[in-house]
Protein backbone atom coordinates (compact mmCIF):
# COMPACT_ATOMS: atom_id res chain seq x y z
CA UNK A 1 0.00 0.00 0.00
CA UNK A 2 1.29 3.52 -0.74
CA UNK A 3 2.27 5.93 2.02
CA UNK A 4 -0.77 7.63 3.56
CA UNK A 5 -2.03 10.78 1.90
CA UNK A 6 -3.04 13.64 4.19
CA UNK A 7 -5.08 16.20 2.27
CA UNK A 8 -8.20 18.10 3.30
CA UNK A 9 -9.60 18.10 -0.27
CA UNK A 10 -10.99 14.98 -1.93
CA UNK A 11 -10.60 13.88 -5.56
CA UNK A 12 -13.61 16.00 -6.58
CA UNK A 13 -12.21 19.16 -5.03
CA UNK A 14 -14.54 19.11 -2.03
CA UNK A 15 -13.69 19.40 1.66
CA UNK A 16 -13.41 15.96 3.24
CA UNK A 17 -15.91 15.49 6.07
CA UNK A 18 -15.62 11.76 6.74
CA UNK A 19 -12.58 9.47 6.90
CA UNK A 20 -12.48 5.68 6.63
CA UNK A 21 -10.09 3.37 8.49
CA UNK A 22 -9.67 -0.33 7.81
CA UNK A 23 -6.63 -2.27 8.96
CA UNK A 24 -7.14 -4.71 6.06
CA UNK A 25 -7.54 -2.13 3.26
CA UNK A 26 -5.23 -2.43 0.22
CA UNK A 27 -6.19 0.67 -1.79
CA UNK A 28 -4.75 4.16 -2.11
CA UNK A 29 -4.49 4.73 1.68
CA UNK A 30 -6.07 8.18 1.49
CA UNK A 31 -9.06 7.62 3.82
CA UNK A 32 -11.67 8.72 1.26
CA UNK A 33 -13.57 5.41 0.96
CA UNK A 34 -13.62 1.89 2.37
CA UNK A 35 -11.58 0.72 -0.64
CA UNK A 36 -8.93 3.39 -0.10
CA UNK A 37 -9.22 3.53 3.70
CA UNK A 38 -6.34 4.42 5.97
CA UNK A 39 -4.91 1.34 7.64
CA UNK A 40 -3.95 3.40 10.71
CA UNK A 41 -6.39 5.19 13.01
CA UNK A 42 -3.53 7.48 14.08
CA UNK A 43 -3.14 8.68 10.49
CA UNK A 44 -6.85 9.50 10.34
CA UNK A 45 -6.64 11.41 13.61
CA UNK A 46 -3.63 13.38 12.36
CA UNK A 47 -5.60 14.41 9.30
CA UNK A 48 -8.65 15.27 11.39
CA UNK A 49 -6.50 17.53 13.57
CA UNK A 50 -5.34 19.39 10.44
CA UNK A 51 -8.73 19.49 8.69
CA UNK A 52 -11.44 21.07 10.87
CA UNK A 53 -14.22 20.10 8.42
CA UNK A 54 -13.60 16.42 9.12
CA UNK A 55 -16.34 15.49 11.58
CA UNK A 56 -16.58 11.69 11.30
CA UNK A 57 -14.16 8.77 11.32
CA UNK A 58 -15.57 5.32 10.55
CA UNK A 59 -13.39 2.41 11.67
CA UNK A 60 -13.73 -1.18 10.45
CA UNK A 61 -13.14 -4.29 12.53
CA UNK A 62 -9.54 -4.90 13.54
CA UNK A 63 -6.98 -4.05 16.20
CA UNK A 64 -5.47 -0.56 16.31
CA UNK A 65 -2.50 0.50 18.43
CA UNK A 66 -1.80 4.05 19.67
CA UNK A 67 1.93 3.70 18.94
CA UNK A 68 3.95 1.93 16.26
CA UNK A 69 7.21 2.70 18.09
CA UNK A 70 6.28 1.15 21.46
CA UNK A 71 6.11 4.61 23.06
CA UNK A 72 3.77 4.33 26.10
CA UNK A 73 3.16 8.09 26.10
CA UNK A 74 1.42 8.02 22.70
CA UNK A 75 -2.37 7.77 22.66
CA UNK A 76 -5.35 8.28 20.40
CA UNK A 77 -6.00 12.01 20.78
CA UNK A 78 -9.60 13.20 20.59
CA UNK A 79 -10.36 16.46 18.78
CA UNK A 80 -13.14 18.92 19.50
CA UNK A 81 -16.34 18.05 17.61
CA UNK A 82 -15.01 14.74 16.27
CA UNK A 83 -17.27 11.67 16.07
CA UNK A 84 -15.45 8.32 15.88
CA UNK A 85 -17.46 5.16 15.24
CA UNK A 86 -16.24 1.56 15.24
CA UNK A 87 -17.98 -1.71 14.44
CA UNK A 88 -18.02 -1.61 10.64
CA UNK A 89 -17.46 -4.55 8.29
CA UNK A 90 -16.00 -2.15 5.71
CA UNK A 91 -18.89 -2.01 3.23
CA UNK A 92 -21.51 0.15 4.94
CA UNK A 93 -22.95 3.35 3.51
CA UNK A 94 -25.02 4.30 6.56
CA UNK A 95 -24.17 4.46 10.24
CA UNK A 96 -27.14 2.31 11.27
CA UNK A 97 -25.88 -0.55 9.08
CA UNK A 98 -22.90 -1.31 11.31
CA UNK A 99 -22.80 -4.13 13.89
CA UNK A 100 -20.25 -3.41 16.62
CA UNK A 101 -20.98 -6.70 18.38
CA UNK A 102 -20.06 -8.71 15.28
CA UNK A 103 -17.31 -6.45 13.90
CA UNK A 104 -14.99 -6.15 16.88
CA UNK A 105 -13.02 -2.91 16.65
CA UNK A 106 -10.27 -2.91 19.26
CA UNK A 107 -8.19 -0.01 20.55
CA UNK A 108 -5.41 -1.88 22.28
CA UNK A 109 -2.68 -0.65 24.59
CA UNK A 110 -0.58 -3.78 23.97
CA UNK A 111 2.18 -1.94 22.12
CA UNK A 112 5.15 -3.54 23.87
CA UNK A 113 6.81 -6.82 23.18
CA UNK A 114 7.64 -8.20 26.60
CA UNK A 115 4.88 -7.94 29.21
CA UNK A 116 1.78 -6.01 30.19
CA UNK A 117 3.89 -3.41 32.02
CA UNK A 118 5.18 -1.83 28.80
CA UNK A 119 1.71 -1.08 27.44
CA UNK A 120 0.27 2.39 26.70
CA UNK A 121 -0.25 4.69 29.65
CA UNK A 122 -3.53 6.02 28.14
CA UNK A 123 -5.13 4.39 25.11
CA UNK A 124 -7.38 7.41 24.50
CA UNK A 125 -6.70 10.94 25.68
CA UNK A 126 -8.96 14.00 25.53
CA UNK A 127 -7.82 17.45 26.63
CA UNK A 128 -9.27 20.92 26.24
CA UNK A 129 -12.43 19.86 24.43
CA UNK A 130 -14.60 22.98 24.39
CA UNK A 131 -17.63 21.44 22.66
CA UNK A 132 -17.79 17.60 22.59
CA UNK A 133 -16.42 14.37 21.18
CA UNK A 134 -18.09 10.99 20.48
CA UNK A 135 -16.50 7.55 20.82
CA UNK A 136 -18.90 4.76 19.86
CA UNK A 137 -18.53 1.04 19.10
CA UNK A 138 -15.05 0.13 20.40
CA UNK A 139 -13.33 -2.32 22.72
CA UNK A 140 -10.74 -0.41 24.75
CA UNK A 141 -8.39 -2.79 26.44
CA UNK A 142 -5.01 -3.46 28.03
CA UNK A 143 -3.96 0.05 28.97
CA UNK A 144 -1.38 0.37 31.75
CA UNK A 145 -1.02 3.81 33.38
CA UNK A 146 2.53 3.63 34.70
CA UNK A 147 3.84 7.19 34.54
CA UNK A 148 4.18 9.82 37.25
CA UNK A 149 1.80 12.59 38.23
CA UNK A 150 -1.29 12.61 36.01
CA UNK A 151 0.16 9.79 33.90
CA UNK A 152 -0.66 7.37 36.75
CA UNK A 153 -4.41 7.64 36.10
CA UNK A 154 -6.85 6.57 33.39
CA UNK A 155 -5.31 3.65 31.52
CA UNK A 156 -8.27 3.36 29.15
CA UNK A 157 -9.34 7.00 28.72
CA UNK A 158 -8.05 10.11 30.44
CA UNK A 159 -10.14 13.27 30.18
CA UNK A 160 -8.98 16.73 31.28
CA UNK A 161 -11.08 19.85 30.70
CA UNK A 162 -13.64 18.16 28.45
CA UNK A 163 -16.94 19.99 28.05
CA UNK A 164 -18.77 16.83 26.96
CA UNK A 165 -17.79 13.27 26.08
CA UNK A 166 -20.32 10.83 24.62
CA UNK A 167 -19.15 7.23 25.01
CA UNK A 168 -21.52 4.51 23.82
CA UNK A 169 -21.51 0.82 22.86
CA UNK A 170 -17.99 0.38 24.22
CA UNK A 171 -16.30 -2.31 26.31
CA UNK A 172 -13.44 -1.54 28.69
CA UNK A 173 -11.38 -4.63 29.45
CA UNK A 174 -8.29 -5.18 31.60
CA UNK A 175 -7.12 -1.58 31.94
CA UNK A 176 -4.88 -0.99 34.95
CA UNK A 177 -3.82 2.10 36.90
CA UNK A 178 -1.67 0.33 39.45
CA UNK A 179 -0.18 3.56 40.81
CA UNK A 180 -3.23 5.80 40.59
CA UNK A 181 -6.97 6.19 40.01
CA UNK A 182 -9.50 5.22 37.36
CA UNK A 183 -8.42 1.97 35.75
CA UNK A 184 -10.70 2.43 32.74
CA UNK A 185 -11.61 6.15 32.83
CA UNK A 186 -10.13 9.10 34.71
CA UNK A 187 -12.00 12.42 34.65
CA UNK A 188 -10.77 15.85 35.75
CA UNK A 189 -12.94 18.92 35.21
CA UNK A 190 -14.89 16.99 32.58
CA UNK A 191 -18.41 15.87 31.75
CA UNK A 192 -19.17 12.43 30.32
CA UNK A 193 -22.25 10.55 29.18
CA UNK A 194 -21.58 6.79 29.09
CA UNK A 195 -24.25 4.44 27.78
CA UNK A 196 -24.75 0.86 26.62
CA UNK A 197 -21.21 -0.02 27.70
CA UNK A 198 -19.50 -2.74 29.74
CA UNK A 199 -16.54 -2.72 32.10
CA UNK A 200 -14.63 -5.92 32.93
CA UNK A 201 -11.48 -6.57 34.96
CA UNK A 202 -10.26 -2.99 35.28
CA UNK A 203 -8.07 -2.16 38.26
CA UNK A 204 -6.75 0.86 40.14
CA UNK A 205 -4.31 1.01 43.03
CA UNK A 206 -6.07 4.13 44.27
CA UNK A 207 -9.75 5.04 43.82
CA UNK A 208 -12.21 3.93 41.17
CA UNK A 209 -11.35 0.53 39.73
CA UNK A 210 -13.29 1.43 36.56
CA UNK A 211 -14.15 5.15 36.74
CA UNK A 212 -12.73 7.97 38.83
CA UNK A 213 -14.52 11.34 38.92
CA UNK A 214 -12.40 14.07 40.54
CA UNK A 215 -14.05 16.46 42.96
CA UNK A 216 -13.99 19.40 40.58
CA UNK A 217 -16.76 20.56 38.30
CA UNK A 218 -16.86 17.08 36.78
CA UNK A 219 -20.12 15.23 36.16
CA UNK A 220 -21.00 11.80 34.82
CA UNK A 221 -24.07 10.00 33.56
CA UNK A 222 -23.92 6.20 33.40
CA UNK A 223 -26.91 4.74 31.56
CA UNK A 224 -27.51 1.03 30.83
CA UNK A 225 -24.02 -0.19 31.70
CA UNK A 226 -22.52 -3.37 33.14
CA UNK A 227 -19.73 -3.31 35.74
CA UNK A 228 -18.09 -6.62 36.63
CA UNK A 229 -14.93 -7.79 38.34
CA UNK A 230 -13.00 -4.78 39.55
CA UNK A 231 -10.59 -4.45 42.41
CA UNK A 232 -9.68 -1.03 43.73
CA UNK A 233 -6.79 -2.58 45.57
CA UNK A 234 -6.09 -0.09 48.36
CA UNK A 235 -8.73 2.64 48.31
CA UNK A 236 -12.39 3.38 47.55
CA UNK A 237 -14.90 2.58 44.83
CA UNK A 238 -14.39 -0.84 43.28
CA UNK A 239 -16.28 0.19 40.13
CA UNK A 240 -16.90 3.95 40.50
CA UNK A 241 -15.47 6.67 42.71
CA UNK A 242 -17.98 9.51 42.35
CA UNK A 243 -17.05 12.89 43.78
CA UNK A 244 -18.53 15.17 41.14
CA UNK A 245 -21.47 17.45 41.80
CA UNK A 246 -23.86 16.12 39.10
CA UNK A 247 -23.82 12.37 38.71
CA UNK A 248 -26.32 9.64 37.92
CA UNK A 249 -26.41 5.88 37.39
CA UNK A 250 -29.46 4.43 35.59
CA UNK A 251 -30.43 0.84 34.69
CA UNK A 252 -26.96 -0.54 35.40
CA UNK A 253 -25.60 -3.75 36.93
CA UNK A 254 -22.77 -4.01 39.48
CA UNK A 255 -21.49 -7.49 40.37
CA UNK A 256 -18.23 -8.87 41.81
CA UNK A 257 -16.62 -5.49 42.53
CA UNK A 258 -14.29 -4.99 45.50
CA UNK A 259 -12.60 -2.13 47.38
CA UNK A 260 -11.64 -1.02 50.86
CA UNK A 261 -14.84 1.08 51.09
CA UNK A 262 -17.70 1.16 48.63
CA UNK A 263 -17.21 -2.21 46.97
CA UNK A 264 -19.23 -1.07 43.93
CA UNK A 265 -19.69 2.70 44.29
CA UNK A 266 -18.13 5.28 46.60
CA UNK A 267 -19.64 8.77 46.84
CA UNK A 268 -17.10 11.32 48.07
CA UNK A 269 -17.72 14.15 50.50
CA UNK A 270 -18.76 16.65 47.82
CA UNK A 271 -20.37 14.05 45.56
CA UNK A 272 -24.02 14.27 44.53
CA UNK A 273 -25.36 11.05 42.97
CA UNK A 274 -28.72 9.73 41.81
CA UNK A 275 -29.12 5.95 41.36
CA UNK A 276 -32.16 4.74 39.45
CA UNK A 277 -32.98 1.09 38.66
CA UNK A 278 -29.60 -0.29 39.68
CA UNK A 279 -28.84 -3.91 40.61
CA UNK A 280 -25.98 -4.56 43.07
CA UNK A 281 -24.89 -8.09 43.97
CA UNK A 282 -21.78 -9.97 45.16
CA UNK A 283 -19.86 -6.77 45.87
CA UNK A 284 -17.41 -6.49 48.77
CA UNK A 285 -15.92 -3.78 50.98
CA UNK A 286 -12.98 -5.18 52.88
CA UNK A 287 -13.60 -2.77 55.78
CA UNK A 288 -17.34 -3.67 55.79
CA UNK A 289 -18.12 -0.02 54.96
CA UNK A 290 -20.58 -0.34 52.10
CA UNK A 291 -20.20 -3.58 50.19
CA UNK A 292 -22.36 -2.09 47.44
CA UNK A 293 -22.58 1.62 48.26
CA UNK A 294 -20.60 3.93 50.53
CA UNK A 295 -22.05 7.44 50.87
CA UNK A 296 -20.19 10.39 52.36
CA UNK A 297 -21.84 13.03 50.19
CA UNK A 298 -25.45 13.17 48.98
CA UNK A 299 -27.18 10.25 47.27
CA UNK A 300 -30.72 9.40 46.20
CA UNK A 301 -31.62 5.79 45.34
CA UNK A 302 -34.84 4.75 43.63
CA UNK A 303 -36.13 1.45 42.18
CA UNK A 304 -32.90 -0.43 42.93
CA UNK A 305 -31.90 -3.86 44.27
CA UNK A 306 -29.12 -4.59 46.78
CA UNK A 307 -28.98 -8.33 47.33
CA UNK A 308 -26.40 -11.02 48.15
CA UNK A 309 -23.48 -8.69 48.69
CA UNK A 310 -20.72 -9.65 51.13
CA UNK A 311 -22.75 -8.74 54.23
CA UNK A 312 -26.45 -8.26 54.89
CA UNK A 313 -25.80 -4.51 55.32
CA UNK A 314 -24.73 -3.52 51.80
CA UNK A 315 -24.95 0.25 52.33
CA UNK A 316 -22.89 2.53 54.58
CA UNK A 317 -23.59 6.23 55.03
CA UNK A 318 -22.11 9.08 57.03
CA UNK A 319 -24.75 11.47 58.33
CA UNK A 320 -28.11 11.94 56.65
CA UNK A 321 -27.06 12.34 53.01
CA UNK A 322 -28.79 9.18 51.72
CA UNK A 323 -32.42 8.72 50.70
CA UNK A 324 -33.65 5.31 49.48
CA UNK A 325 -37.20 4.68 48.30
CA UNK A 326 -39.00 1.95 46.34
CA UNK A 327 -35.97 -0.34 46.54
CA UNK A 328 -35.10 -3.81 47.79
CA UNK A 329 -32.27 -3.85 50.34
CA UNK A 330 -31.10 -7.03 52.03
CA UNK A 331 -31.35 -6.40 55.77
CA UNK A 332 -33.82 -3.57 55.20
CA UNK A 333 -33.48 0.20 55.04
CA UNK A 334 -35.86 3.00 56.12
CA UNK A 335 -37.74 4.68 53.31
CA UNK A 336 -40.93 4.59 51.25
CA UNK A 337 -42.02 1.16 49.97
CA UNK A 338 -38.66 -0.50 50.53
CA UNK A 339 -38.50 -4.32 50.59
CA UNK A 340 -36.34 -6.90 52.37
CA UNK A 341 -36.92 -10.21 50.60
CA UNK A 342 -35.31 -12.38 47.94
CA UNK A 343 -35.69 -10.61 44.56
CA UNK A 344 -35.79 -13.96 42.71
CA UNK A 345 -33.21 -13.52 39.97
CA UNK A 346 -33.31 -15.99 37.08
CA UNK A 347 -29.81 -17.48 37.49
CA UNK A 348 -27.39 -15.32 39.51
CA UNK A 349 -24.74 -18.07 39.58
CA UNK A 350 -24.59 -17.67 35.81
CA UNK A 351 -24.63 -13.86 36.05
CA UNK A 352 -28.25 -13.64 34.92
CA UNK A 353 -29.88 -11.03 37.16
CA UNK A 354 -33.11 -10.72 35.21
CA UNK A 355 -36.33 -11.45 37.10
CA UNK A 356 -38.36 -14.64 37.51
CA UNK A 357 -42.08 -14.26 36.90
CA UNK A 358 -42.82 -14.44 40.64
CA UNK A 359 -40.22 -11.84 41.69
CA UNK A 360 -41.57 -9.52 44.40
CA UNK A 361 -40.04 -6.46 42.69
CA UNK A 362 -42.22 -6.66 39.57
CA UNK A 363 -44.54 -3.64 39.24
CA UNK A 364 -43.37 -2.27 42.61
CA UNK A 365 -41.16 0.64 41.51
CA UNK A 366 -41.93 4.33 41.29
CA UNK A 367 -42.37 5.94 37.88
CA UNK A 368 -39.89 8.80 37.68
CA UNK A 369 -39.24 11.30 34.92
CA UNK A 370 -35.66 10.03 34.71
CA UNK A 371 -36.65 6.46 33.75
CA UNK A 372 -35.14 5.39 30.43
CA UNK A 373 -37.16 3.77 27.65
CA UNK A 374 -35.13 0.52 27.80
CA UNK A 375 -33.76 -1.74 30.51
CA UNK A 376 -30.30 -3.31 30.56
CA UNK A 377 -31.40 -6.08 28.20
CA UNK A 378 -32.99 -3.69 25.70
CA UNK A 379 -36.56 -4.52 26.72
CA UNK A 380 -39.20 -1.85 27.23
CA UNK A 381 -38.70 -0.39 30.68
CA UNK A 382 -42.37 -0.52 31.70
CA UNK A 383 -44.10 -3.68 30.49
CA UNK A 384 -46.66 -4.11 33.27
CA UNK A 385 -48.70 -1.81 35.46
CA UNK A 386 -45.64 -0.05 36.90
CA UNK A 387 -41.87 -0.01 36.59
CA UNK A 388 -39.95 -2.93 38.14
CA UNK A 389 -37.06 -2.52 40.57
CA UNK A 390 -33.56 -3.26 39.36
CA UNK A 391 -31.67 -3.08 36.07
CA UNK A 392 -33.97 -5.54 34.30
CA UNK A 393 -37.68 -5.26 33.57
CA UNK A 394 -39.65 -8.50 33.59
CA UNK A 395 -40.55 -8.98 29.92
CA UNK A 396 -44.23 -9.83 29.57
CA UNK A 397 -44.89 -11.76 26.37
CA UNK A 398 -47.03 -10.12 23.70
CA UNK A 399 -48.32 -13.54 22.64
CA UNK A 400 -51.80 -14.50 23.91
CA UNK A 401 -51.83 -17.16 26.61
CA UNK A 402 -53.63 -20.46 26.10
CA UNK A 403 -56.81 -20.91 28.13
CA UNK A 404 -55.88 -24.53 28.85
CA UNK A 405 -52.38 -26.01 29.32
CA UNK A 406 -52.24 -29.80 29.13
CA UNK A 407 -49.90 -31.88 31.33
CA UNK A 408 -49.32 -35.65 30.98
CA UNK A 409 -46.52 -37.46 32.81
CA UNK A 410 -45.61 -39.79 29.93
Amino acid sequence: QPAPTIDCIDDEGKNIRRLYVNARATGANNGQSWKDAYVSLQTALQMASSCPRVKNIWVAAGTYLPSETDDPMESFQMRDGLQIYGGFAGTEDKLNERDWEANLTILSGAIGSSSFTDNSWHIVEARDIEDYFILDGFIIRDGYADGSGAERHGAGIQMVDVAKAEIANCSFINNQALKGNGGAIDMFNSRAEISYSSFYDNTARGDGGAIYVHKTSSSISVDICNFQRYVSTEEEGGAIYADGTRQRIVSSLFIDNEAEQGGAVYVGTVGVLDVLNGTFSRNKARTKLGDALRVRGTTSVLNSIFWDNETAGPISVDGTGLIINYSLIEGGYPGINNLNKNPRFVHPAGDDFSLLYYSPVINTGHTSGSILADDLAGNDRISGTAVDMGAYEFAISDKPCAEVINVKAD
